[in-house]
């Protein structure tokens, strides 16, 4: 079978053969190798490979699927990352991408920032003069949720509770998950109808199924001896029971998964609310002497994940 060697192949003037040559990738690996345990478990894949993939799919933009779908089709990218042949299978799943960066944790996401950094001082591209002044803005990344309701969120929370609850051993007289889905269809009846004072109604007896099954939890297992999964599914049932009769509470809780998501306001005439977390871009001042207007401020605008 013949061999078709990257140098064969590609233009070795290119930016990323270029980069590749700059970069101390032996330095890198023993950096990025405290994170691994070297005499446990099946060798994980090449640093420089997990690295490298990092890299491309913030030059580029794109997700892990893309990212590792596009690796096969570009030698280029496959010279970044240290391979001498052209290849012709995913180099990994999609999904080991996303571990690694749950591995190396901001510890190591700030050690990539500061290697892109310093690559830019070395090749010209960032000056020391130009990180002097910094242009800053915030804006919204929105969460994977659907929009949050007092229905949604306590039938969720109810069947959470009484599943967590049943592992741990608690008997329940009642747990009231046969009478859930209907009623959460007539609370969704009478907000669509505009039947407010019904569906507050119904919502009260939602949160009366919900409050019974919380303290009938508690008197069986106290919280300071219940597991991890029970425990959490406890405090966020009473969040929701808090919130549900203190309407004016604040923080509110909106998801179960995201507990972390806040109702953000910005004032667009399409979506007066969006549901997600703050994010800060910073960019350097030269970013907006060096592009014409109108591109500065769109930049400004977009979402950066």
């Amino acid at each position: 079978m013949w061999k078709h060697y990257l140098e064969d192949m590609i233009d070795m003037r290119h930016e990323l053969v270029l980069l590749t040559h700059r970069i101390d990738w032996d330095a890198t690996a023993d950096f990025f190798a405290r994170y691994y345990c070297p005499n446990n478990g099946q060798p994980g894949s090449p640093i420089r490979l997990q690295v490298g993939l990092q890299m491309l799919k913030h030059l580029s933009n794109l997700s892990d699927e893309d990212v590792v779908r596009r690796w096969v089709e570009n030698p280029y990218w496959q010279y970044l990352c240290g391979e001498e042949e052209f290849q012709h299978r995913l180099p990994m799943d999609d999904g080991t991408m996303a571990r690694f960066r749950q591995r190396i944790g901001e510890e190591g996401a700030a050690a990539l920032l500061k290697m892109s950094i310093a690559l830019g001082e070395d090749t010209g591209v960032i000056t020391p003069e130009s990180c002097r002044i910094v242009v800053a803005d915030t804006t919204v990344m929105p969460k994977a949720i659907s929009h949050p309701t007092d229905s949604k969120l306590m039938g969720k929370a109810l069947i959470k509770l009484v599943g967590a609850a049943k592992q741990a051993g608690v008997r329940f007289r009642q747990t009231y998950l046969r009478e859930l889905p209907a009623l959460q269809l007539r609370i969704g009846r009478y907000a669509h109808a505009r039947q407010f004072k019904r569906m507050r109604k119904l919502l009260k007896v939602l949160g009366n199924y919900l409050g019974r099954v919380w303290r009938e939890v508690d008197r069986q297992i106290p919280v300071e001896h219940q597991e991890p999964a029970l425990q959490q599914a406890w405090y966020q049932a009473g969040k929701l029971l808090q919130q549900h009769w203190q309407p004016e509470m604040r923080p509110r809780l909106y998801s179960l998964h995201e507990p972390q998501v806040a109702c953000i306001a910005k004032g667009k005439a399409r979506t007066p609310y969006e549901f997600g977390c703050k994010v800060s871009v910073v960019t350097t001042g030269d970013f907006q002497d060096s592009c014409p207007k109108n591109v500065f401020y769109a930049a400004r605008g977009m979402s950066f994940n």
